[in-house]
């Protein structure tokens, strides 16, 4: 959900990028002084961070919660994300399971059609279901588009008897 591995934008490169460079620095400790080292937030800033996973027509009290609420990652994450975009791209043909992919036509860091290119990758699979959800940002679960996000994924639940 609100992520392929063929196509990232810029955007999502160059904070990954950022956060990476920060981490070989050494990193930030997690929640502040004397908490676990190690830790950079992807999206250096509050406006990186609603950028990338917020949209204009957000609630402006969502995007101050969510902004608020948001942590810094393990470094050992943000470091692994590029290598990881082409380790994942050459595993896709061993996925032999259903496979659903739910991403936001207006996603700043997966923008299409990354999605709909991913779905045709999973060469293995019993099945993949692509759905785009219009004008929805990176940050699906929080956006105005959550309940059709909510609805699909329990849909393709069903679907599949889970």
């Amino acid at each position: 959900m609100g992520y392929d591995d063929s196509w990232a934008s810029l955007t999502a490169l160059t904070t990954a990028l950022g956060a990476s460079g920060r981490c070989l620095g050494g990193g930030e400790e997690r929640a502040g002084a004397g908490t676990q080292p190690h830790y950079a937030y992807y999206g250096e800033t509050d406006a990186d961070f609603q950028a990338a996973h917020t949209s204009p027509d957000m609630d402006p009290a969502v995007v101050a919660v969510v902004t608020k609420m948001r942590t810094r990652d393990p470094c050992g994450d943000l470091t692994s994300i590029v290598p990881a975009l082409t380790a994942n791209e050459l595993s896709l043909s061993g996925i032999h399971v259903p496979v659903l992919l739910v991403l936001g036509s207006k996603d700043a860091l997966f923008p299409p059609p990354g999605g709909r290119l991913q779905a045709g990758r999973y060469l293995g699979a019993a099945s993949v279901k692509y759905v785009e959800i219009p004008g929805a940002p990176h940050g699906l679960t929080y956006s105005r588009q959550a309940p059709q996000v909510r609805a699909a994924v329990s849909k393709w639940l069903i679907e599949h008897g889970l």
